[in-house]
């Protein structure tokens, strides 16, 4: 394993909902939508209850592809640009206020060592892309839909979601020269358990029922954040990036899981990045 303070050309790679924030990011973007016009009340609930299904079973290519289906048609003819101008101006009140104090320190420690910073996420470019700006990481990828003539047409381009997951990010440290062995993954779901095995070094967040029994199968760091804070109350002034890196953004499916998954929580500590994560439960 790499030293916490050498990147060894790696880098790390962050799902975003329920292990940078505490809540789903699309989820959080609803109520704005809903009152911009975007969502009638009965495709709000029917789309959030379509989602807790799906959040509370297994996440098998059938359940998938059903809740793939049931997003794109629900986004078809939106305005992109009222979707990204409904994001930006509600990003501080709906997104700032559940960003986990944990990972900001993760964050800190991880732009010490040189290393990159990258979320990896299902959820929309529209509503990931502002809030990596927000995060200051260095890139983003995320899934996509097609627009033509500024309205979504509800057809997918590419959804990052298990698998197609692990490759966005395998593809990306091609391109970019990242040694996967050297680079740092962290998830709370099973389904981007491909993610995980592609990085040297695993951390499961808060995980899930699956993905704690697996994490203990493979000896994987299990951690536990617990204290959503305002950003501006933690994170340190960074130079900011000339740009996100945006080639390799795949990203947009507009509502993401409704409901956190009340599990039992059950951690276990990693003696060599003992430094790095000592808000980590013993």
């Amino acid at each position: 394993m790499s030293e916490i303070g050498d990147s060894m050309n790696g880098a790390a790679f962050f799902d975003l909902d329920k292990t940078i924030i505490a809540r789903s990011s699309a989820l959080t973007f609803a109520t704005p939508f809903s009152k911009a016009g975007l969502m009638s009340k009965k495709t709000l609930l029917s789309s959030a209850y379509s989602q807790l299904l799906f959040s509370l079973s297994t996440a098998d290519h059938d359940r998938t592809e059903q809740l793939r289906n049931h997003l794109s048609k629900m986004v078809i003819g939106w305005d992109r640009a009222e979707v990204q101008e409904i994001v930006r101006e509600t990003l501080q009140t709906r997104i700032e206020p559940i960003i986990y104090k944990e990972v900001l320190d993760i964050f800190k420690t991880h732009r010490r060592a040189g290393r990159k910073i990258i979320i990896v996420s299902s959820t929309s470019d529209e509503i990931v892309g502002p809030i990596a700006e927000l995060l200051q990481v260095d890139d983003y990828l995320a899934t996509k839909m097609n627009f033509i003539e500024g309205k979504f047409t509800g057809e997918i381009e590419k959804y990052l979601y298990g698998p197609a997951k692990a490759e966005a990010v395998k593809d990306y440290a091609l391109a970019q020269n990242i040694s996967l062995a050297n680079s740092f993954a962290y998830t709370d779901s099973i389904t981007d358990a491909p993610m995980l095995e592609l990085c040297g070094h695993s951390y499961a967040v808060n995980p899930d029922l699956e993905l704690l029994r697996l994490s203990v199968a493979k000896g994987w760091n299990v951690l536990h954040f617990k204290q959503p804070i305002s950003i501006r109350d933690r994170v340190e002034k960074i130079p900011k990036k000339s740009t996100i890196i945006s080639g390799f953004t795949v990203g947009s499916v507009l509502v993401g899981a409704l409901v956190n998954r009340f599990i039992s929580r059950h951690s276990k500590s990693d003696s060599q990045d003992q430094d790095l994560f000592e808000h980590r439960t013993k």
